[in-house]
């Protein structure tokens, strides 16, 4: 996936003509950790808990700092109520890892194609054969 890169001077000014002004997230200025926590603490107005993406989108920071800070908050600050924190994911789930049905977001036919994929990686051969013909599209026979 690319990225694109706007001129800051390009981005301020489409903000003030559309009235969203510079705000606190366009500001120069370093935010420290503990401005970013109490950030976190404070919640949004959409929902109980900000994400990494608020983060970055409301201070200006970069994503990986973002995400080091959210990270240490879910860790270590417990005043947070639990159903809160369980309800904000750190990363995006791995290939590996199964997934809940609302989470899941590839077709059904993409699923079990990944399926039979993983088991072409089965140490019997018996499973790696019968994947590989569900997989095989059927061909015309001629003859």
């Amino acid at each position: 996936m690319g990225t694109a890169f706007y001129p800051r001077a390009e981005v301020l000014g489409l903000r003030a003509r559309l009235g969203l002004g510079g705000g606190p997230a366009l500001s120069r200025r370093r935010w420290t950790d503990a401005e970013l926590i109490a950030l976190l603490r404070a919640g949004k107005a959409a929902g109980p808990v900000r994400t990494v993406a608020d983060l970055v989108v409301e201070t200006g920071i970069s994503i990986t700092r973002a995400e080091k800070v959210h990270r240490f908050w879910l860790r270590n600050d417990t005043w947070q109520a639990p159903e809160a924190v369980a309800t904000v994911a750190l990363s995006p789930t791995s290939p590996t890892s199964p997934t809940s049905a609302s989470t899941e977001r590839r077709r059904p036919d993409r699923i079990s194609h990944d399926a039979l994929i993983q088991q072409m990686r089965d140490p019997d051969p018996r499973v790696r054969a019968a994947a590989f013909d569900k997989l095989r599209p059927a061909r015309p026979r001629h003859g």
